[in-house]
């Protein structure tokens, strides 16, 4: 499974330690925005999450945790992409530059 996060929301402008601490619980609810009582757990383990992308405006706040992110995954080899290179791989799909 592919996460991507901030599409709906930025997460990693707004919410960067929600989503670690997330990340280090191993699971994510998320609420379906056109029908708020289905709620759909995922796993967030390494052997669900095969890798994760991050599309903000504003990566600035996600930076610090980007080490701990890449430790995670780089044991098993998960990630064809560093961290901060997924990030800027959004940035300039959307059109935005890093400051």
């Amino acid at each position: 499974m592919i996460i991507t996060a901030g599409m709906r929301t930025d997460i990693p402008a707004f919410y960067s330690e929600w989503f670690l601490n997330r990340i280090r619980e191993g699971y994510v609810l998320v609420r379906n925005p056109y029908r708020p009582e289905a709620v759909t757990r995922y796993e967030l383990n390494l052997d669900a999450v095969d890798a994760l992308v991050f599309c903000t405006k504003n990566p600035t706040p996600m930076l610090p945790y980007l080490q701990e992110l890449h430790h995670q995954r780089r044991h098993r080899g998960l990630q064809q992409l560093p961290p901060l290179m997924q990030i800027l791989l959004c940035q300039s799909r959307q059109g935005s530059s890093v400051s």
